[in-house]
């Protein structure tokens, strides 16, 4: 028996109950919220000058939260147009490409791929601009944070379609 006895009862092994707990999780790439997070927060780093001038890109300091109907009307805004459509999946589909270089600790193709994003971003307009700058202000565990994921997951199938 592998485990722990305590006080007569066998507990499990510590590395199977942190397996089971990791595969409970969502990955970040899943996780709608969390990816545009994780765009937000490369795009910031990149827009940066390398030598720690003032910021001349990335979210304003204290963003204001988008509001439900703000992500609707961005969904609208992306579903609505081909184009904008094909933006917000070139933009997933560099995510995942973001990534497998951050894994490879490729920092120059990073900063290429992150450059692209940041382009497609702002080719989607200002609102989505104003979304991704205000999304860190999200609680994703609160009634508002689920009704907004689930507004974005409906882009996320969009892509998965194509």
């Amino acid at each position: 028996m592998a485990g722990l006895m305590v006080a007569g009862i066998i507990a499990p092994p510590a590395e199977s109950h942190m397996m089971r707990h990791h595969q409970e999780r969502p990955s970040i790439i899943e996780n709608p919220i969390m990816k545009l997070k994780l765009v937000l927060a490369i795009s910031a780093l990149i827009a940066m000058p390398a030598f720690a001038q003032p910021q001349q890109g990335g979210p304003p300091p204290n963003a204001p939260k988008p509001t439900l109907a703000q992500v609707q009307k961005v969904v609208q805004i992306i579903t609505g147009d081909k184009v904008k459509t094909q933006q917000f999946c070139d933009i997933e589909k560099l995510e995942l490409q973001i990534a497998e270089a951050e894994q490879k600790q490729d920092t120059k193709r990073v900063e290429e791929l992150n450059k692209q994003a940041d382009d497609l971003v702002d080719k989607i307009g200002p609102e989505y601009v104003a979304l991704m700058d205000g999304l860190s202000e999200i609680d994703e565990n609160s009634s508002e944070g689920k009704q907004i994921t689930a507004a974005l997951d409906s882009l996320d199938n969009l892509c998965a379609t194509k």
